[in-house]
Order: C-alpha cells, then structure tokens, then sequence
C-alpha cells in the first residue's frame, strides 16, 4: 500500500524536529565553541591555555554540520520543489537557502584549505553560522503568513472545478 504524496510545503512534525534539531545543535556547538575560543581560555602552567571543552564542541559541531547536510538533502527533494510550485516563500527561501549554501561553503573551507585568510573565513562563518537562526525564523514566519491564503486559493480552484463539472485535481503520487 503506497502512502499519498502531500501536495504542499509544509513539512510534517517530525521533519521539523529533524530540521530544528540539526540545525539547534549546530548553532549550539557552534557558538560555544566560539564563546569557548574567545573567552574561555584557562590558566595553565604556561599561561592561558585553549579550552578542553573546545574539541569536543568543534567534534559536535561537526556531527551537526552532517545532520544538516542529510536535511538539507531532503528538504531539496520534498520541501523546495512543492513550494516552488505553489509560488510560495520564494524569496525568503531563496534567501534562506543562499545563507546556507555559504555556510557549507566557508565550512569546506575552513576544513579542506590552509590559508593565510583562515581567520576572516572562520569570522565569516561564525556570523552567517549565528545569524541563519534569523533567516529561518524569517522563512517560517512567511509560511505561516501565506498559509491561509493558498489554502482560500485552492478552495476557489477546486468550487470552479465543481461548477465547471470537472472531476477534481488528482493529488501528487495518484
């Protein structure tokens, strides 16, 4: 027995613990490392010493960067196309999307590439790392805006369907 394919954006309840746990996570590791390389640096015998706990923040950090990814996997496949379709959102995800695709971006290169600029790109990332929670809220905010309007839409579609004596729209995956 196949299940239906939804025919809209909006993602189920477990998508988006996934998604807002990933991406939760991230943040969080993200910053305390952060917090931890600038200001936590302790006494040692020598003089101030890096954090321990910044290893295993940077380890978390990149545990989380790879849970993001698979998300962001599925929301190019199940999320993104339905809101392109239904003309939704689509600068604030575009936006949205932009924001991550540089954080993946300068992640990679933070990871993969010795450079004299190291510092700036790891600056860079932190602040589009801490500010994409801004992007998302923003993202999520327009879908709730928009929802009530596609759903009138769809209503209007569907009572022209019936006056005009077609059968209805056959849902995505029929």
């Amino acid at each position: 027995m196949s299940k239906k394919r939804r025919n809209h954006a909006r993602l189920s309840g477990p998508a988006q613990w996934n998604l807002y746990g990933a991406f939760l996570l991230a943040l969080a590791s993200g910053v305390s490392w952060y917090a931890l390389k600038h200001w936590g640096q302790i006494e040692g015998e020598f003089g101030l010493e890096p954090n321990p706990w910044q290893p295993v923040c940077m380890k978390l950090h990149g545990a989380a960067s790879m849970w993001c990814l698979l998300t962001c996997g599925y929301l190019t496949a199940r999320h993104m196309p339905s809101g392109m379709n239904q003309k939704r959102n689509r600068l604030s995800g575009f936006i949205l999307s932009a924001w991550i695709a540089s954080l993946i971006v300068t992640g990679w290169m933070l990871y993969y590439l010795g450079s004299e600029r190291r510092e700036q790109i790891a600056e860079l990332h932190w602040w589009l790392g801490a500010s994409v929670a801004l992007a998302l809220v923003v993202h999520v905010i327009a879908g709730f805006k928009t929802r009530p309007e596609r759903a009138l839409q769809l209503a209007r579609e569907a009572e022209a369907r019936r006056l005009a004596g077609l059968p209805p729209e056959p849902e995505d995956g029929d």
